[in-house]
């Protein structure tokens, strides 16, 4: 599958996924186990740019389209270090609300992104993810297990994606997730950081 394809994905957040976990290991082999840290920022404003750390790189993607409960996300950029003071102006200060001016003239490394833009600005947030990722291949998509930390606070999530649609809703229904609810990485760490509301136990 082409890194640079739009893909449409289901993913769920949870303590654990039971049944869900038992049907995925018993119906496809583990592809790959990978193991990372990785830096998110996020900010109120921030609602469709999933905005990451990761290898060195850092890693954007863009919320395209929503269709019958996935959404599609679409590579936007993933470059190295350093960043000029134009590509943040042009492509971090719009998503997370900053005004232009003020910004870091260059970012050389991700703890200098870290400091240089994050820690100034109250309105955005630096959030530590770790993620342990169990990848299988099925059905013509990719699919997930992993658990992740956001800050330390302990998840399971499992994820579908494909660039077919129907595909992914399909293996949906058959590993019997649709009873969960739709929810990127983006809006999840949203959650745990109270930038976005939860149920609460009287709705």
């Amino acid at each position: 599958m082409s890194e640079t394809a739009a893909r449409f994905e289901f993913r769920a957040f949870a303590r654990n996924f039971g049944i869900v976990e038992d049907r995925l290991r018993a119906w496809a082999d583990i592809d790959q186990i990978r193991e990372s840290d990785e830096i998110y920022l996020i900010s109120p404003a921030c609602t469709r740019h999933n905005i990451k750390y990761r290898g060195g790189l850092l890693d954007i993607k863009v919320l395209v389209a929503e269709r019958d409960g996935l959404q599609q996300w679409a590579p936007h950029a993933k470059v190295g270090f350093p960043l000029a003071g134009d590509w943040l102006a042009r492509e971090l200060a719009p998503p997370l609300g900053l005004a232009t001016d003020g910004l870091p003239e260059r970012i050389d490394s991700a703890r200098a992104l870290v400091e240089q833009l994050a820690y100034p600005h109250p309105e955005v947030l630096a959030v530590r993810v770790f993620k342990r990722r169990f990848a299988f291949s099925l059905e013509g998509c990719l699919c997930e297990l992993a658990e992740v930390e956001f800050n330390t606070a302990a998840l399971a999530t499992t994820c579908i994606e494909a660039t077919d649609a129907d595909a992914v809703a399909a293996l949906r229904t058959r590993l019997g997730l649709d009873d969960y609810t739709n929810t990127s990485y983006l809006e999840a760490i949203r959650q745990v950081t109270g930038l976005s509301p939860i149920p609460l136990p009287w709705d």
